[in-house]
Protein backbone atom coordinates (compact mmCIF):
# COMPACT_ATOMS: atom_id res chain seq x y z
CA UNK A 1 0.00 0.00 0.00
CA UNK A 2 2.50 2.81 -1.23
CA UNK A 3 1.66 6.37 -0.12
CA UNK A 4 -1.36 5.19 1.82
CA UNK A 5 -1.80 7.10 5.12
CA UNK A 6 -1.67 5.32 8.56
CA UNK A 7 -5.49 4.75 9.20
CA UNK A 8 -5.14 2.81 5.87
CA UNK A 9 -2.93 0.45 6.55
CA UNK A 10 -3.29 -3.31 8.16
CA UNK A 11 -2.12 -3.32 11.92
CA UNK A 12 -0.55 -6.78 12.78
CA UNK A 13 1.66 -5.39 15.98
CA UNK A 14 -0.18 -6.73 19.05
CA UNK A 15 -1.19 -5.27 21.72
CA UNK A 16 1.66 -6.64 23.92
CA UNK A 17 4.05 -5.45 21.96
CA UNK A 18 2.68 -2.46 21.91
CA UNK A 19 2.75 -2.23 25.58
CA UNK A 20 6.29 -3.56 25.68
CA UNK A 21 7.45 -1.03 23.16
CA UNK A 22 5.74 1.18 25.14
CA UNK A 23 7.34 0.25 28.68
CA UNK A 24 10.89 0.35 27.56
CA UNK A 25 10.09 4.06 26.26
CA UNK A 26 9.03 5.38 29.34
CA UNK A 27 12.31 4.02 30.99
CA UNK A 28 14.45 5.20 28.38
CA UNK A 29 12.73 8.37 29.33
CA UNK A 30 12.64 8.23 33.06
CA UNK A 31 16.50 7.43 32.68
CA UNK A 32 16.99 10.50 30.77
CA UNK A 33 15.12 12.53 32.72
CA UNK A 34 16.68 11.95 35.84
CA UNK A 35 19.99 12.74 34.18
CA UNK A 36 20.77 16.34 35.52
CA UNK A 37 24.02 17.16 33.35
CA UNK A 38 24.95 16.31 29.47
CA UNK A 39 28.09 16.77 30.08
CA UNK A 40 29.72 19.27 31.82
CA UNK A 41 26.44 21.64 31.54
CA UNK A 42 22.98 21.50 32.53
CA UNK A 43 20.76 19.55 30.16
CA UNK A 44 18.32 22.45 29.26
CA UNK A 45 21.48 24.66 29.03
CA UNK A 46 23.34 21.45 26.58
CA UNK A 47 20.66 21.55 24.41
CA UNK A 48 20.05 25.07 23.95
CA UNK A 49 24.11 25.36 23.41
CA UNK A 50 23.81 22.40 20.85
CA UNK A 51 21.00 24.26 18.71
CA UNK A 52 23.28 27.18 18.51
CA UNK A 53 26.23 25.01 17.83
CA UNK A 54 24.02 23.34 14.86
CA UNK A 55 23.03 26.06 13.85
CA UNK A 56 25.00 29.29 13.48
CA UNK A 57 28.12 27.90 15.12
CA UNK A 58 30.63 31.05 16.07
CA UNK A 59 28.21 33.39 13.80
CA UNK A 60 28.79 36.07 16.44
CA UNK A 61 32.68 35.85 16.44
CA UNK A 62 32.36 35.40 12.28
CA UNK A 63 30.38 38.63 12.42
CA UNK A 64 27.38 36.74 10.82
CA UNK A 65 23.86 36.71 11.83
CA UNK A 66 23.17 34.56 14.51
CA UNK A 67 19.86 33.80 15.05
CA UNK A 68 16.47 34.81 16.60
CA UNK A 69 14.71 34.07 19.90
CA UNK A 70 11.58 32.75 18.27
CA UNK A 71 13.50 31.02 15.76
CA UNK A 72 15.29 29.38 18.29
CA UNK A 73 11.86 28.41 19.93
CA UNK A 74 10.23 27.41 16.71
CA UNK A 75 13.78 24.63 16.46
CA UNK A 76 13.59 23.72 19.44
CA UNK A 77 10.21 23.15 19.89
CA UNK A 78 9.79 25.02 23.09
CA UNK A 79 7.51 28.27 24.05
CA UNK A 80 9.63 31.78 23.47
CA UNK A 81 9.67 32.29 27.21
CA UNK A 82 11.00 29.58 28.06
CA UNK A 83 13.87 30.10 25.60
CA UNK A 84 14.31 33.95 26.32
CA UNK A 85 14.87 32.49 30.02
CA UNK A 86 17.46 29.82 29.20
CA UNK A 87 19.23 32.27 26.67
CA UNK A 88 19.22 34.95 29.92
CA UNK A 89 21.19 31.94 31.97
CA UNK A 90 23.39 31.12 29.21
CA UNK A 91 24.23 34.78 28.61
CA UNK A 92 24.81 35.64 31.98
CA UNK A 93 27.54 32.75 32.04
CA UNK A 94 29.16 33.87 29.01
CA UNK A 95 28.04 30.98 26.52
CA UNK A 96 26.07 33.47 24.18
CA UNK A 97 26.07 37.41 22.86
CA UNK A 98 23.53 38.75 21.54
CA UNK A 99 23.69 41.62 18.94
CA UNK A 100 21.56 43.54 16.99
CA UNK A 101 21.11 43.28 13.45
CA UNK A 102 22.76 46.01 11.11
CA UNK A 103 19.77 47.21 9.05
CA UNK A 104 16.69 46.87 12.25
CA UNK A 105 17.66 47.16 15.58
CA UNK A 106 14.24 45.88 16.99
CA UNK A 107 15.40 42.22 15.84
CA UNK A 108 18.28 40.52 17.95
CA UNK A 109 20.72 37.84 17.11
CA UNK A 110 21.86 35.26 19.24
CA UNK A 111 25.39 33.17 18.59
CA UNK A 112 27.93 31.30 20.51
CA UNK A 113 31.30 32.67 21.84
CA UNK A 114 34.27 31.32 22.37
CA UNK A 115 33.55 30.06 25.77
CA UNK A 116 30.09 28.50 24.89
CA UNK A 117 31.60 26.83 21.55
CA UNK A 118 34.53 25.27 24.17
CA UNK A 119 31.48 24.46 26.67
CA UNK A 120 29.61 22.46 24.25
CA UNK A 121 32.23 20.80 22.64
CA UNK A 122 33.93 19.53 25.70
CA UNK A 123 30.09 18.34 26.80
CA UNK A 124 29.62 16.54 23.16
CA UNK A 125 32.40 14.73 23.67
CA UNK A 126 31.67 13.57 26.92
CA UNK A 127 28.16 12.74 25.58
CA UNK A 128 29.51 10.97 22.93
CA UNK A 129 31.75 9.42 24.62
CA UNK A 130 29.30 7.80 26.94
CA UNK A 131 27.07 6.63 24.05
CA UNK A 132 30.52 5.05 22.71
CA UNK A 133 30.73 3.03 25.46
CA UNK A 134 26.64 2.19 26.13
CA UNK A 135 27.76 0.92 21.54
CA UNK A 136 30.68 -1.01 22.73
CA UNK A 137 28.60 -3.23 25.05
CA UNK A 138 25.78 -3.82 22.12
CA UNK A 139 28.48 -4.77 19.71
CA UNK A 140 28.92 -3.67 15.88
CA UNK A 141 25.74 -5.65 14.85
CA UNK A 142 23.19 -5.07 17.38
CA UNK A 143 24.56 -1.13 17.32
CA UNK A 144 24.13 -0.76 13.77
CA UNK A 145 20.85 -2.42 14.05
CA UNK A 146 19.53 -0.05 17.06
CA UNK A 147 20.41 2.55 15.01
CA UNK A 148 18.60 1.65 11.92
CA UNK A 149 15.80 0.77 13.82
CA UNK A 150 15.69 4.60 15.43
CA UNK A 151 16.03 6.18 12.28
CA UNK A 152 13.08 4.76 11.21
CA UNK A 153 10.87 5.58 13.98
CA UNK A 154 12.41 8.87 13.19
CA UNK A 155 11.18 9.08 10.14
CA UNK A 156 7.89 7.37 10.57
CA UNK A 157 7.28 9.43 13.66
CA UNK A 158 8.47 12.78 11.24
CA UNK A 159 6.08 11.87 8.02
CA UNK A 160 3.59 13.87 6.81
CA UNK A 161 1.20 10.60 7.24
CA UNK A 162 2.31 10.36 11.01
CA UNK A 163 -0.20 9.23 13.26
CA UNK A 164 1.53 11.26 16.06
CA UNK A 165 0.04 14.50 17.05
CA UNK A 166 2.39 17.73 17.15
CA UNK A 167 4.30 16.88 13.69
CA UNK A 168 5.95 19.91 12.58
CA UNK A 169 7.69 18.47 9.55
CA UNK A 170 10.63 21.07 9.11
CA UNK A 171 13.49 21.40 10.28
CA UNK A 172 15.88 24.48 10.29
CA UNK A 173 19.65 23.49 9.86
CA UNK A 174 21.26 27.26 8.85
CA UNK A 175 21.72 30.60 10.33
CA UNK A 176 20.83 31.68 6.93
CA UNK A 177 17.49 30.32 6.35
CA UNK A 178 16.92 31.45 9.77
CA UNK A 179 17.19 34.74 9.13
CA UNK A 180 15.52 34.32 6.03
CA UNK A 181 12.05 33.10 7.61
CA UNK A 182 12.52 36.17 9.98
CA UNK A 183 11.79 38.50 7.27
Amino acid sequence: MEGATYEQKDHHMSEAQAKEFLRIMYNLARISHAQTNMGIIPKAEFFILSSLDETCPHAQLQGKHGITVSNLAKKTDTNLSAVSKLLRVVEDKGYVARFPDDTDRRVVYYGLTEKGHAVITESKRLVLKNIQTMLDLLGDRDSAEVIAIFNRLLSIVSSASSPFPNNHGEEMTNCDSLAEKDQ
